[in-house]
């Protein structure tokens, strides 16, 4: 066990090749130690869109940041949490190592060494794992669920350190390994609606997504069939090197004053332009066509009365916000594209149901 430069506790493993095991390599602030409030808490939580990446040359899987920006969609995502007699954790299988990683990382943060039963379900509707940010939203879940039945010892912004100083993915069957993280998916998870992070995930600009659009979500069959090649990304990582201080401006001196004035449309304005871009450009090359169907999907939908259209994270799934919903899907039911219609989360997590503890 050792600590860090930022006072926090890191407890480290042999880990090979970067591969490591629930409760392996975690970092915690100081201890918070605390008592169970209540006996059982179900809380619902979001999905994100993640609508860019500010510059690809600072991510990094040692640390998160990279600057990024995107939003909050209400689904039917749920935790519960309950005092058990023994810990049991019901979970897709695949996330299962996420979740036993972070429930670890409570109990040791809380000082708690008794026993959780945890129950997750995700949202079914749209498929995981396609650019919701299902990994991040899970962690941030378990950490707030946990946070709540003991009545709140960690703020909202401790726990979302301690999120993104421990985010991991699942790695061949029970193994993690560290994930790339802007920060945005904390954020939304917490707060929900439109966020906007600085490099190291800090939040510099929150707004409430508007509440008469809605956000549909399309899924054209794009695969991605390759990796990118190691030149390539390194061409796209020099594009970076010029383009995102461009953006930087673009997002300071225009983005924020125009949605801080409900014109949404500038955002959609250079959200299309910013698919030209290096991060952007370098994650359509993954796929068979080097993107071209995305972004033609893109562009049909800015045509079709979209205020904001693009690609969530790496796809493929793309979003449309509109007022007119029927044109998009008169769009996508003409292609037999996949399609999937959801408002708007500016709330974060909220709690739906608990029990308290009983003398």
């Amino acid at each position: 066990m050792l600590q860090n430069k930022r006072g926090l506790i890191v407890i480290k493993s042999e880990a090979i090749k970067n591969k490591f095991l629930p409760g392996e390599n975690i970092v915690i602030p100081q201890h918070f130690p605390a008592v169970a409030t209540k006996s059982y808490l179900r809380v619902k939580f979001p999905s994100r869109v993640s609508m860019d990446v500010i510059d690809r040359n600072r991510i990094s899987r040692s640390t998160p940041g990279g600057g990024g920006y995107g939003f909050g969609i209400d689904v039917d995502n749920f935790i519960s949490v309950s005092i058990s007699n023994i810990d049991s954790v019901e979970i897709e299988e695949k996330q299962l190592p996420v979740a036993k990683h972070f429930i670890h990382i409570m109990k040791k943060t809380l000082g708690f060494d008794g026993f959780l039963e945890v129950k997750v379900e995700m949202d079914k509707s749209v498929k995981q794992h396609v650019g919701l940010g299902s990994s991040i939203m899970l962690s941030s879940s378990i950490v707030w669920a946990i946070n709540s039945l003991f009545g709140h010892p960690l703020t909202k912004d401790t726990c979302i350190d301690l999120v993104l100083d421990n985010y991991c993915e699942a790695h061949e069957g029970k193994h993690l390994i560290k994930g790339l993280s802007l920060g945005v998916g904390a954020h939304v998870a917490f707060n929900g609606g439109f966020v906007i992070c600085t490099d190291k995930a800090q939040r510099v600009f929150w707004s409430e997504m508007p509440i008469e659009y809605k956000v549909i979500l399309v899924d054209n069959g794009s695969v991605r069939t390759k990796e990118i090649d190691s030149n390539l990304k390194e061409h796209h990582k020099e594009l970076d090197n010029f383009f995102s201080r461009h953006k930087t401006y673009i997002i300071l001196m225009d983005i924020i004053p125009a949605i801080r004035q409900g014109n949404w449309a500038v955002l959609g304005k250079y959200i299309y332009e910013f698919l030209f871009a290096g991060p952007a450009q370098c994650f359509l090359q993954a796929y068979e066509d080097r993107g071209i169907k995305i972004i033609s999907d893109v562009e049909a939908f800015l045509m079709n009365e979209a205020i904001v259209a693009g690609i969530s994270s790496l796809g493929p799934l793309t979003y449309a916000i509109t007022k007119d919903a029927d044109s998009i899907k008169r769009f996508c039911e003409e292609r037999n594209y996949k399609m999937y219609e959801f408002h708007f989360n500016n709330t974060g997590m909220i709690e739906v149901e608990s029990r308290a503890i009983e003398n």
